[in-house]
């Protein structure tokens, strides 16, 4: 598919398209790109969605199929929508993700060396590679110097999240029921959830197991043997991962690799080692075994100490009885 064709579906169709729809304040004294910006993180921030923002299935109850959703008016979509982005933009935003399973490849940086550029253009086909991507090439690689050029600075790949909210990660499939009835669907999982619930007798058994294979290691470095014992709960924290082509990424051949949560909170990061992985190791692992790369580094917000892995860890009931 061309770059021409790739348009997206009628207006208001999109999440973010409802959520500025349902919160957009004509009167407000904000300019259009501050409030749509403001909103962007708002919607950002929003674990509990309803269903009802979606376009709704067939084969989902009648009573989640009910009144929010609603399509803009002309004015809406002159003022607020069509000056957000373009409509290759809306294609990608359309179904992100959707297998679930293969990763975006975000390429960050445009050298402004032609032959620097011609070098790095051909290092971008190493990695994209259709043996890796496949099919998924098409939606996955965003590489488009017009629309993802964020410059050299370390970070610039969170601005991807300004004009694709879409990529904080792929919602939670099955929606729930609210206590009067509203059909929810959820952006991540919480420790109160089941999925950990479950998970916290095994934690606690393994620590215990840890302690007592190395009673030196619990003395001195427990909080890396907890770190590493919590492998599995950082697993089902992380909503999505990313390769992003950055500049250091061309510099060295080595591209950065993320694991995120849902609120685009790095959960692991670092650089793919050539030696011992390539994409397609990387893609694979984690459709077998959703394992993240053992050598990426725990970021400082989940470590035992950090304000996400204090409540990721619920080590003050864990570790009660160890």
């Amino acid at each position: 598919m061309s770059d021409s064709d790739k348009t997206g579906p009628a207006w208001g169709r999109l999440l973010i398209e409802q959520y500025f729809i349902l919160n957009w304040d004509f009167s407000s004294t904000e300019t259009p790109d501050q409030q749509r910006n403001r909103l962007v993180t708002d919607f950002l921030n929003l674990n509990i969605l309803p269903l009802t923002w979606f376009e709704i299935p067939e084969d989902l109850p009648a009573q989640g199929s009910a009144s929010g959703f609603r399509l803009p008016t002309t004015e809406e979509i002159n003022v607020i929508l069509r000056p957000y982005r373009c409509e290759k933009l809306r294609w990608y935003a359309m179904d992100p993700y959707p297998d679930n399973l293969c990763p975006y490849l975000l390429r960050t940086y445009y050298s402004a060396s032609k032959d620097q550029r011609a070098k790095d253009n051909a290092q971008m086909e190493e990695w994209i590679d259709t043996e890796t991507f496949g099919e998924e090439a098409e939606w996955a690689v965003l590489d488009s110097e017009d629309l993802f050029n964020f410059g050299p600075a370390p970070d610039s790949w969170r601005r991807i999240y300004d004009i694709l909210p879409e990529l904080a990660g792929p919602l939670l499939i099955q929606p729930f029921c609210s206590s009067d009835g509203e059909l929810l669907v959820k952006r991540v999982s919480e420790p109160s959830d089941d999925i950990f619930k479950n998970m916290y007798r095994y934690f606690k058994r393994d620590l215990a197991i840890a302690k007592a294979d190395d009673p030196a290691a619990w003395l001195h470095e427990r909080n890396s043997v907890i770190e590493s014992t919590a492998t599995p709960l950082q697993k089902v924290a992380t909503s999505t991962y990313m390769f992003v082509a950055d500049e250091e990424a061309f510099r060295t051949g080595r591209l950065l690799v993320l694991y995120l949560d849902g609120f685009r909170r790095v959960i692991r990061e670092g650089r793919v080692d050539g030696e011992l992985d390539d994409i397609g190791s990387i893609i694979g692992t984690w459709m077998e075994t959703n394992d993240l790369l053992e050598y990426a580094t725990l970021s400082e917000r989940y470590r035992v100490d950090g304000d996400l892995g204090r409540k990721l860890y619920q080590l003050d009931e864990v570790l009660a009885d160890l």
